[in-house]
């Protein structure tokens, strides 16, 4: 789980561990946050995309 390379690496900059493990854990923490937001990114399109094609949502809008 990403919570706990987060508090992995704080826990270790506290105690002014090896650089190595922060790294790598950080490394893990922006590589899993790139691919949440792209896989949320793909779901949001296929949603807006079907919502369209429904006509539930309308490009017009009348007030």
């Amino acid at each position: 789980m990403p919570i706990t390379y987060f508090l992995r690496i704080v826990r270790s900059s506290i105690l002014g561990q090896s650089g190595f493990v922060v790294q790598m854990d950080l490394l893990y923490l922006v590589l899993t946050m790139f691919a949440t937001i792209m896989i949320g990114l793909g779901f949001f399109k296929v949603a807006m995309y079907k919502a369209r094609r429904d006509g539930l949502i309308d490009k017009k809008e009348e007030y």
